[in-house]
């Protein structure tokens, strides 16, 4: 399990120990967890926004171990994003090649209601208070999957509205 301290330990050797530049974009819990909303995550999640997807992979594993899953610019879990959803993003910090961002905690809410698993449903209800459901049901309807009858009741359904 990766706390908020082991992920940023995990960034700044990371940083230090890689030549290239990656601009990176936290999501799933991982997100949650840089927002100080959830505890701890399992693995890490990470949209490459800037350098090469496929090296960052590989050089996480190599230096810091665990599980990641990474994801191409524009893209979280197969769900295409909204145009503005980096700047929406929270900047975690810099740490040596790497630039951290978290993504909103509303973008996050609606990318893990896309998938709807029984941990993403714990991870929503722990934003619960934190972001109104009104505001989440709005930037739904940036997304492609705005009308997607499934992540639309996950979110009414947590947030009550």
């Amino acid at each position: 399990m990766l706390d908020y301290h082991a992920l940023v330990s995990n960034m700044k050797m990371l940083g230090d120990a890689v030549q290239e530049t990656y601009g990176l974009i936290a999501v799933g819990g991982t997100s949650l967890v840089l927002h100080r909303i959830k505890g701890s995550t399992e693995d890490v999640d990470f949209i490459v926004e800037s350098g090469d997807t496929m090296r960052f992979e590989m050089s996480y594993k190599r230096h810091c171990g665990g599980m990641i899953d990474v994801s191409a610019a524009g893209e979280c879990f197969g769900t295409r994003l909204p145009h503005d959803y980096a700047a929406r993003s929270t900047h975690v910090g810099s740490f040596g090649t790497l630039t951290v961002y978290a993504l909103s905690v509303i973008d996050t809410i609606i990318t893990k209601s896309t998938r709807s698993s029984p941990r993403d449903h714990d991870d929503i209800r722990m934003c619960v208070g934190s972001v109104s459901g009104a505001d989440v049901l709005d930037r739904l309807r940036e997304y492609p999957v705005g009308l997607d009858v499934v992540a639309r009741r996950t979110i009414a359904d947590i947030f009550g509205v």
